[in-house]
Order: C-alpha cells, then structure tokens, then sequence
C-alpha cells in the first residue's frame, strides 16, 4: 500500500485519486486487530522479561539508544500498530472534508472509511470481549473448589465486597454480577480479587428470578434485599452511592431477562401477567430480618425476653413470638413444612378457626392485642424521614429509632418495632438546634423539638450534617401545619 500511494502522489497531477488504493487494502487493516488484543499482555511480558533476565534487559537498553529510536522506549514503538486504524480513521474523513462533492475520488474513499470504521469496530469488540473473558477466566481461577462458572456468553458487569447480614452477625462476602447470575462466594484470603484473592463458592442466584429493593436494617446503613426463588439475603454496601450502583445494575440484568421470557411466553400465548407479594409467599426464600431489627413481636408487639424468645416465619421472615409462629405450612420453595406466622398461615390457606382452636388448646396463649395511638410501624415507604438519633431520658442519653409520620414525631427500640415507645404531634412545635451545655444536654449537634405548654424533646445525631438534615425536615413539616 505504501509503494502504490507513494507513486500516486508522485503522479498527483495526472490520476488525483488515493480513495481507489484505500478501498482495495481497508479489508486488510483487520489484521491489527490481533496485535491490539495481545497488546497489554505484551508489554507486561516485556516488562516482566527485562526485570527477570539482564541480558535481554541490556538488549532493550541498547536498541532504545539507537539514533532511530529518537530516545523513546520499546513500549512506544508497541503502541504505534494500535494506533494505525485510528489514524487511518482521522486521514480519511480529513480527505473526504476538503474533497468537493462531485470529486470522482469521492465515493472509493467514502467506501475505504467505511471499511476502515468496521475494522476500528471489529477491533474494539474482539478486546471487550478478550478483556471480559480474562476477567471470568480469573473469577473461576480464584475459586478454591474450582467450580465451573465458564457458560457461553457469560459477561461479567461487576464485582465488589458487600457486607451478609444472617439472623444475628454480619459476615464479609464477595459478588461478581454476570448477565446471566450473581454469584455469591466467601473470602478464605485476604488479597483483594485480582491480586491473589481466593474465595469460597456459596451460591449462584439466576438472574431471572431476582428483586432487589432498599432496606432499611438496624446494624448497618446502605443495606438492601436480593430475593429469589431458592435463597434471599441481605447485605449492605459501603456507600449510598455504591448502593443505588448495585441496585441499579441488577435490575436491569433481572429486567433485560424478565423481557426475554415475557416476549417467549406470549409467543406461546401465556399472557400470565406479574406476580404479587400473596402469591409470591411461599413460592420465593424470604430474607431473614436481623434480631436487633424489632425488639419486639411483629404481629402481637409483645416485647422480647429472656422468656419470650424470637422466632423467625420461614414463609415472609418476620420475627415473632412462640404463639404467633407455632404452626406449619409446606412452602414450595422449600419443599418441605416449616414454620409460619399467623399472617401467612391464613393467606396460604390456613384458616382464622384453626388458629383460633391451636391458640384454645396453647394455655400460654396472649390476649388479643387491641391497637393503641402509637401503633405505627418503625419503617415505612410513607415515612417523612427516618433514622437513628440519641434521645435524652431522664440524665441517660439513649439510642433510638426515629420517624416522621402522620404529622408527628416517633421514637422507637428498633426500625422493625410495630408500636412506637412514646411520640409528639408536631402541630404547634417548634425545632431548634442547641449547643452542647444549653438546655440541659452535654452532646454535639443536638436540636430540641418543643411547645410553650409541654416539654421539650433532646435528640442528638451523630453530626451537623445529619443534625441539619433532621431539623430541616421538622421546619419543613411544621411550617406546612401552619401554612
């Protein structure tokens, strides 16, 4: 191609005409592709050589110090065959931008840019998918009992440290996010992945079937739920931003599969439509919620004790009490009977009169819980605001959970609580903040929440951040009462 263009300059004046040469040799630039595939892998072998053998190291110094090589390093004249495509890409749309319209070279060199583009794509592609398939090939090198995670087509999106909340300790797990599952593995070694790192297989979850929602869960912020139809858990991120990342990334994984069988099932003529929560009872592993989540049973609100143990519904993972999860249903994601809630029972099929009969016969059975004024969930998508502050009682400064509700103010033991300890109607309130040693509190970033004819409420937060954030919202909901 050189010596032909060279003579067609030469012959400028009498055939002005580069486009045909290009056309005809454009197919032949998609054999840089496989230069630029192994580019990387080729400079760290170059790298690696010449810190491990001083004599090839000596050979390299002493080509670079050639009068050709200009001074520059062995990696720059690597570099220059990637290179070639995208600069023979800007030559050619250069061409063409100063070739007038009816130019007779123009429609070859439109044809040689077009071949020339392919090529640049061809390439781009081959290293995506070389660079994902290395990145698969390390997740299956870096599992201790080497179990096959290689399919066709397997793409891996992501792949962080998220820390499993079980029913009452927090456990540092890894997940790598393919197109098809997320895999869930636990770290034996300390190395980061990439870098050594060695890891335990625990689960594959089919991406097919996964929800995944934002929670909020008393031991950790940033937390959410991945549910499927074999297993459900709960883990929590480093950071909201990471968080929403997660979240986002797995729904639209779930969604792009969810498209994918809904457009196969109507081309078989099943127009089943989605699954609501009854239906998914059952049917679908429940996340289990942290003990320190509810202080207390989440159907009767009778508080826990030493006595009164927690128990955990197998069908939707609430935490209730003996009486209120004394019975079994078979649950079809299981398998098997388990124990179920009062609630579930009856959605599933139970019926009021047998647990009515069971509760006969149980001499330990409660009395019939009667809803009170402060009977409102801990945790609620209608909440104004949510979150943990301290709240002074007598000369103590407790840890509480509080929401902004219903034009009112609650505190509760824990998010999960069904019955808040005490509240304070916000209507006629005032909010302020207050710094440590006024008004009887000896903490940073405190506000108070008071009325002329009651006492005051002390909270703290645990910075001015948050602090604003709370007194804001409160302002914000005040002055709204009495607008």
């Amino acid at each position: 191609m050189l010596d032909e263009l060279t003579t067609r300059v030469a012959e400028w004046d009498v055939n002005p005409k580069i486009g045909d040469i290009l056309k005809r040799f454009a197919p032949f630039l998609r054999v840089y592709g496989n230069f630029t595939i192994n580019f990387e892998q080729a400079v760290k072998t170059v790298t690696d050589m010449a810190k491990a053998d001083k004599k090839f190291k000596t050979l390299i110094q002493n080509f670079e110090r050639q009068p050709k090589c200009k001074m520059l390093g062995i990696s720059h004249y690597m570099l220059t065959p990637v290179q070639r495509i995208p600069r023979y890409n800007l030559l050619v749309q250069e061409y063409l931008k100063w070739a007038p319209e009816d130019h007779p070279d123009r429609p070859d060199a439109e044809t040689a840019l077009k071949d020339i583009s392919e090529a640049a794509d061809k390439a781009n592609q081959e290293i995506k998918e070389v660079e994902n398939f290395n990145k698969v090939m390390m997740v299956q090198l870096s599992l201790v009992d080497k179990s096959d995670l290689i399919q066709p087509g397997a793409v891996l999106l992501r792949h962080g440290p998220l820390t499993k909340t079980s029913r009452k300790s927090l456990n540092p797990r890894y997940f790598f996010l393919f197109n098809s599952m997320l895999v869930h593995v636990n770290p034996v070694t300390n190395q980061p992945f990439g870098e050594g790192g060695q890891y335990k297989l625990r689960d594959r979850l089919p991406i097919a079937d996964l929800l995944v929602e934002e929670k909020q869960v008393a031991p950790l912020p940033h937390a959410f739920t991945i549910s499927s139809k074999t297993r459900s858990i709960c883990v929590a991120a480093n950071s909201a931003k990471e968080r929403e990342e997660w979240i986002q990334d797995i729904k639209q994984c779930a969604e792009k599969w969810r498209q994918i069988q809904t457009t196969r099932l109507k081309a078989d003529g099943d127009e089943t439509d989605g699954v609501d929560e009854d239906r998914r009872l059952g049917s679908v592993a429940p996340v289990w919620l942290h003990d320190s989540s509810t202080s207390m049973c989440m159907l009767c609100a009778q508080s826990f004790s030493i006595v009164r143990r927690r128990h955990h519904c197998r069908c939707c993972g609430k935490v209730c009490c003996s009486n209120c999860s004394s019975r079994e249903l078979y649950l079809e994601y299981s398998g098997k009977k388990d124990r179920t809630c009062d609630s579930c029972f009856v959605i599933l099929g139970g019926s009021d009169d047998a647990a009515a009969s069971d509760k006969k016969k149980d001499k330990k059975a409660k009395p019939a819980h009667v809803p009170g004024v402060r009977e409102v969930k801990g945790y609620d998508k209608d909440s104004v605001c949510t979150g943990y502050l301290h709240l002074k009682v007598g000369l103590r400064w407790k840890r509480h959970w509080v929401q902004v509700r219903d034009l009112a103010l609650f505190w509760y033991r824990a998010p999960e609580d069904v019955v808040a300890l005490d509240s304070k109607p916000l209507p006629g309130h005032k909010v302020e903040c207050i710094k440590k040693g006024s008004h009887g509190t000896d903490r940073e970033h405190s506000f108070r929440v008071f009325h002329k004819n009651t006492g005051a409420a002390l909270f703290s937060a645990e910075s001015d951040e948050e602090r604003e954030h709370w007194v804001s919202v409160l302002r914000t909901v005040i002055d709204g009462i009495s607008a």
